[in-house]
C-alpha cells in the first residue's frame, strides 16, 4: 500500500533511543513526492510511549491510521483492525548515508517559529538536508526506538540535543525531492491515551 511508504520513511527518521521525560504533542506533515502521499501526523509522547495518528491521502485514496509503539513493541490500528509491525519490517528500509559530506549552511534562521541552523549532508544517493533546532522541549532521544535508524543518526552528531523541524531528502542526480518531513509544533501537555 502507498500511504505505508510515508510511514516506512517516517519511522526511519530517528536515530537514537533514551529514557524522556518530555510529554506532549508534535504536529507535523510527511511528504513522499514517489507516491504522491501526504501524511499529516498528530503525534502523542508519554513515559517512552508513542501514538501518532495519520492522516494520509495518496490521488484519491484517503487512509486513518494510528500507530502505537510502547514497550519494545509497534503495532498500527485502522478500521478497528490491529496489526502488529515487526521490527524487521524497518530493517531494510531507508535512505543510505554512509561515506556523506557534512555542510554547515550558515546560521540561524526562523522556521515554524524556531531558531534554525541548516546542514546539508551529500550521500551517494541522496541529498538530505536538515533544519535543526535545540528551541524545543525534546531533543532525539525522545523518539521511539522503532524509529532508531536511518535519516537522523548524523543530526544528533551535527547538533547535539537538536531536533529536525524540517527534513528533506533529495535525488542527488537530479536534485528532485523524494521525502521530506515539517515540524509545525511542539507541544508540551498532559497526555491522556496510554
Amino acid at each position: 500500500m502507498k500511504i505505508l511508504n510515508t510511514l516506512s520513511a517516517l519511522f526511519l527518521t530517528v536515530s537514537v533511543f533514551a529514557q524522556s521525560g518530555f510529554e506532549g504533542k508534535i504536529s507535523m506533515v510527511a511528504i513522499n513526492t514517489n507516491t504522491q502521499e501526504t501524511a499529516n501526523i498528530e503525534w502523542f509522547i508519554k513515559n517512552n510511549k508513542h501514538s501518532l495518528d495519520f492522516n494520509a491521502q495518496s490521488g484519491d485514496q484517503m487512509l486513518t491510521y494510528t500507530i502505537v509503539a510502547e514497550n519494545g513493541s509497534t503495532k498500527m490500528i485502522s478500521g478497528g483492525e490491529t496489526i502488529n509491525i515487526p521490527a524487521a519490517s524497518f530493517e531494510k528500509t531507508g535512505y543510505d548515508v554512509n561515506g556523506y559530506v557534512v555542510t554547515e549552511e550558515g546560521t540561524a534562521t526562523k522556521m515554524q517559529g524556531y531558531a534554525c541552523t541548516k546542514y546539508t549532508i551529500q550521500a551517494k544517493e541522496h541529498i538530505v538536508e536538515y533544519w535543526l533546532t535545540n528551541e524545543t522541549p525534546l531533543n532525539i532521544s525522545d523518539f521511539p526506538a522503532f524509529m532508531q535508524r536511518g535519516l537522523l543518526g548524523p543530526a544528533e552528531k551535527l547538533q547535539a540535543g537538536s531536533i529536525p523541524v524540517k527534513l528533506q531528502v533529495k535525488d542527488t542526480n537530479n536534485g528532485k525531492m523524494l521525502y521530506s518531513y515539517t515540524i509545525n509544533s511542539v507541544t508540551a501537555q498532559a497526555v491522556d491515551r496510554f
